[in-house]
């Protein structure tokens, strides 16, 4: 996986991995934040060691070795790591997925499976048939996905929830990330984030913090982070210009939320792309 795949966190297609229907990787991070989102497809982490905390749908997990978090389709979720974390990946299409089951809207997972032995070691078995890559192994790996999926479906389905007031406040919530994405480098405020939802400064915050673990300015911050990595990436120019192409004026929060993202400073990283 990309060292630093932050800057596209929006984008909702997947990237199949060579030879196989889905994408399937496995992912070393440390202290890292992967600010809320959502996207279309399915998506699996299988922790391997360390840990992380997630936000999904509002709801706080805190996972461990041997849990899985699953995020169904186009539910708000937000990660961090801890020290040392790794974690199997596998993210799968959302046509495929539909094809494969039928009917994709009908059933969701729990989007916490802790405590199944048989569910994590079908992830392992799944690593371990991508790292020998035998001849043919996308067959193996496919045949052993299906399980896996098999497995999921029948010990984790949940009913998904219709609750009429809820997938109203989830759908604003959505309208509303991909608002401040698109107005990121504009002169945004709480003020105008709360007017954009029509609906009071107190209420907006306690909204913004459930539905993604953070406040609206380190979501701010964290999109202008990203957009600023990706000048950092491109360009020689001096750190203090890209941080002003950025709208980045606060240096202290700026490092601070660049270490959460990317795990060091931008200093550190430029020379590693050099």
């Amino acid at each position: 996986m990309n060292k630093y795949p932050l800057a596209d966190y929006w984008h909702e297609s997947v990237n199949e991995s060579a030879g196989l229907p889905v994408r399937f990787e496995e992912v070393h991070e440390s202290n890292s934040t992967f600010p809320v989102h959502w996207h279309e497809y399915w998506e699996f982490l299988c922790i391997l060691s360390g840990s992380m905390h997630a936000v999904v749908q509002a709801k706080s997990f805190d996972l461990l070795p041997s849990d899985i978090l699953t995020v169904n389709s186009e539910e708000l979720h937000m990660t961090q790591t801890g020290d040392d974390t790794s974690y199997l990946l596998l993210q799968i299409n959302k046509k495929y997925f539909a094809d494969l089951s039928g009917d994709a809207g009908l059933f969701c997972f729990s989007n916490l499976i802790r405590g199944d032995s048989a569910c994590a070691a079908l992830f392992t078995d799944l690593r371990k048939i991508q790292k020998e890559a035998s001849d043919g192994y996308p067959f193996l790996f496919t045949s052993r996905l299906y399980e896996l999926f098999f497995h999921i479906y029948k010990n984790h389905s949940v009913t998904p929830e219709h609750d009429a007031a809820d997938v109203r406040e989830r759908s604003r919530m959505t309208e509303l990330l991909d608002w401040i994405k698109e107005n990121c480098m504009e002169d945004l405020s709480l003020n105008m984030a709360a007017d954009h939802l029509h609906v009071t400064r107190e209420y907006f915050c306690r909204m913004f913090r459930k539905y993604t673990g953070q406040t609206f300015l380190e979501y701010l911050y964290a999109l202008r982070t990203m957009a600023f990595f990706e000048k950092l990436k491109d360009s020689d120019a001096p750190i203090p210009a890209l941080m002003e192409q950025s709208h980045i004026s606060n240096y202290k929060v700026f490092i601070r939320t660049f270490k959460k993202l990317y795990g060091s400073t931008p200093q550190s990283i430029r020379k590693t792309l050099s």
